[in-house]
């Protein structure tokens, strides 16, 4: 019988690695399918499937979120044709309330299960970050650190300094 091992987004705690949604699709984009096994193309999929669907459905679940802070900026317009700005403001305010959402790092068992993998699908993840995208990889490698993983990729364990050379082309 095959055991379904989905986990629901707000499924973390705090010994969970943290990503935001954004952090997340941007680690999925330096990575090359065929290097990764089917285990971890699975884990993969469900991560994609529970994100995709908050990404969709969080636009109408923070609609209330947007109206409250609409009202409070328009707490004291009592004058006439106040009510013809209400539409731009609420737009510009849910945009705002939508990119804190998809922008604040919540923690998820899933994106432990990836990142903090000690196979070596993990460690093409660990190694492919810090090559292509060294400013995700420096926030994940102290979370690492501190959440008491330990891996040679880790930028705490590196003595000298060392650039990244993976993105650029040979002549």
């Amino acid at each position: 019988m095959f055991k379904n091992n989905f986990y629901s987004y707000v499924g973390g705690t705090r010994s969970d690695i943290a990503m935001s949604i954004e952090s997340y699709f941007e680690v999925m984009e330096v990575l090359l399918d065929q290097y990764l096994s089917r285990e971890m193309l699975f884990n993969f999929k469900n991560c994609s499937q529970v994100l995709n669907d908050i990404v969709v459905s969080a636009p109408l679940a923070f609609l209330p979120f947007s109206l409250l802070g609409t009202q409070w900026l328009f707490a004291g317009a009592n004058r006439k044709g106040a009510n013809k700005a209400y539409g731009p403001i609420l737009a510009s305010v849910h945009m705002l309330v939508l990119w804190r959402a998809y922008t604040a790092p919540i923690p998820n068992k899933l994106y432990t299960k990836i990142i903090a993998d000690p196979t070596v699908d993990g460690q093409y993840i660990r190694t492919q970050l810090s090559v292509m995208k060294p400013g995700l990889w420096q926030v994940l490698s102290r979370e690492l650190y501190h959440k008491g993983y330990r891996f040679p990729e880790m930028l705490e364990f590196k003595t000298a300094t060392e650039f990244p050379t993976g993105f650029v082309k040979p002549y």
